[in-house]
């Protein structure tokens, strides 16, 4: 040891024995070893309890988990265990999945339903599909489909079996070339040039009812054609062609306008016979007058005292010599004076009377040249349209008829407008006034006034010609088929005369009605004509 001033004043020698602390640490040791230990056995039974209790109902939920998704049903639940913190995870898991399978089941539900309504559009697809395969199949004309290049995308039995060629052989096919490769007349038939080819490239559609159209055998036919456009999204994408051979049909219409004009000529021969059997009427009733004035000349010609004339003429030759006194003294010659002033008086009267017959001789002769003449300005072949005053057409109809009416003492009245002329074919307008007045004629032989009204009127633009009597009438039933071709209530009718004159009538651009309130009530006629009548084209054989 040390003092304070640093000097060394001894030393201190401690001596330490260990071996009992090394002893007591090895029993410590083992001991804490020892408690280490159970604890160590205490906490794995501790934490197998709790894992137990903590990872079991975890597991569990694992296993649901993996059994729903297994199985994909959501109806299946977790087990709550516990009601701490994992049994609300539990309680909140099954919520969960009961709305999911919520979720589900109306997913379900919902696919069902799309899968139903996908099946039943399937189905009217595929019917639809089937209707228009059988629409196209059974079509009576000829269906194709172009693309936006004009070639045919799809055929129909009824196109291929009119062009005779097959389905596959027109596919992609140009439609011109097929179709339309050559003019009527055989020439070809540039597609730049074709009328029908600019609609598909402008997407207009386009349609005639006289297209001449080929077949594959190299032979053309009149064909009905329409072609309209397929747009899609606003954009042009092809085209539909419709086409119908229509070659039987126009044979038709030639046959049925041979026809007409056949019936055309009967009507015209039948209303002139009509005019003519009038105008015959009114020359055998002057040819009756003339021949009264003739046989009334003859009679009164052999009546004229000439022999004795002549007698006297011989009894003044035998007396010349002595005229003064075989005046004087013989009683013939005093009677002689007072003979020749009788007879100069005679013959006066005579020849004041044949003069008078030879007048109305020669007027009943210039009537029967006006008739001939009348008859020979009407029976002209005609379809002229002129100018004329509808008053001077309806009174050559009356003149045609005058005598005819005037045997049935039919009173005729007129009420004439005033208008000017009106430009239409004199010739069949004259025909049908004739018709209607013979036919008011016919209908007056029963009625106990017969009267017959003739009119002229305008209205709206147009000329109406009225004849109207108060006869037999017609029956309602009658009125819708009086105009119909063969339809007659006479015995002797022949049943086009009122068709004829209704369809003349409509080929002026008029038109001929009927009204009639029934039977013994009288019917009207009534002629309508525009004020400029188009002209009626067609011509009559002869």
């Amino acid at each position: 040891m040390t003092k304070k001033t640093g000097e060394r004043v001894g030393t201190i020698c401690l001596i330490a024995h260990f071996q009992d602390m090394r002893e007591r640490v090895q029993s410590y040791s083992l001991i804490v070893a020892l408690f280490l230990a159970i604890s160590f056995v205490i906490a794995y039974l501790l934490s197998g309890r709790l894992q137990r209790l903590v990872s079991e109902p975890i597991l569990d939920l694992v296993r649901t988990a993996k059994v729903i998704s297994d199985r994909n049903d959501y109806s299946i639940r977790a087990q709550k265990r516990t009601e701490d913190e994992l049994g609300s995870f539990v309680q909140a898991f099954n919520q969960m999945l009961g709305q999911i399978q919520q979720q589900d089941q109306a997913l379900r539900q919902a696919k069902e339903k799309l899968e139903e309504r996908v099946q039943e559009r399937t189905r009217k697809l595929l019917e639809l599909q089937r209707q228009n395969e059988l629409i196209l199949n059974s079509a009576a004309e000829g269906i194709c489909g172009l693309d936006i290049d004009g070639k045919m995308t799809f055929v129909n039995p009824t196109a291929a079996r009119t062009i005779g060629w097959t389905i596959p052989e027109l596919v992609n096919q140009s439609e011109h070339s097929i179709l339309r490769h050559s003019n009527s007349d055989g020439r070809p038939y540039r597609e730049d040039d074709c009328p029908i080819c600019d609609p598909l490239r402008a997407g207009e559609p386009f349609r005639s009812e006289d297209e001449v159209l080929w077949r594959e055998d190299g032979t053309s036919f009149h064909a009905a054609y329409a072609r309209t456009s397929i747009v899609e999204d606003g954009k042009l994408v092809g085209a539909v062609v419709v086409f119908k051979d229509i070659t039987s049909q126009k044979l038709a219409e030639l046959e049925l306008e041979l026809l007409n004009k056949q019936l055309r000529e009967t009507s015209r021969q039948a209303g002139m016979q009509e005019v003519a059997t009038g105008v015959l009427h009114n020359v055998g009733n002057v040819l009756n007058s003339v021949n009264v004035s003739a046989t009334l000349l003859s009679d009164r010609i052999r009546q004229i005292q000439t022999l004795k004339l002549a007698q006297v003429g011989a009894l003044l030759q035998q007396h010349a010599q002595d005229f003064a006194a075989f005046v004087e003294k013989d009683p013939k010659g005093q009677m002689l004076f007072s003979y020749l002033i009788n007879l100069t008086e005679h013959l006066a009267e005579e020849h004041a009377t044949m003069r008078k017959e030879l007048e109305l001789l020669v007027k009943h002769v210039e009537h029967i040249k006006d008739i001939i003449v009348m008859q020979q300005s009407y029976s002209k072949v005609s379809a002229m349209v002129e100018p004329l005053f509808l008053a001077d057409l309806v009174e050559d109809a009356l003149q045609i008829n005058a005598d005819l009416l005037k045997d049935d003492d039919i009173v005729v009245l007129r009420d004439y407008e005033d208008m000017p002329q009106v430009s239409i074919n004199r010739h069949i307008v004259l025909q049908i006034l004739v018709n209607l007045i013979r036919n008011a004629r016919h209908a007056l032989h029963e009625a106990e006034e017969k009267q017959l009204w003739l009119s002229i009127r305008t209205q709206g633009g147009r000329a109406q010609i009225t004849v109207r009597d108060n006869g037999i009438g017609i029956r309602p039933e009658n009125l819708t088929r009086i105009f119909s071709h063969g339809f007659t209530t006479k015995k002797d009718g022949h049943g086009f005369g009122l068709h004829i004159a209704a369809w003349a009538a409509r080929e002026m651009g008029g038109a001929l009605t009927v009204q009639s309130d029934g039977p013994r009530r009288g019917a009207t006629f009534t002629l309508e004509l525009p004020l400029t009548s188009k002209e009626l084209r067609y011509e009559y054989s002869r």
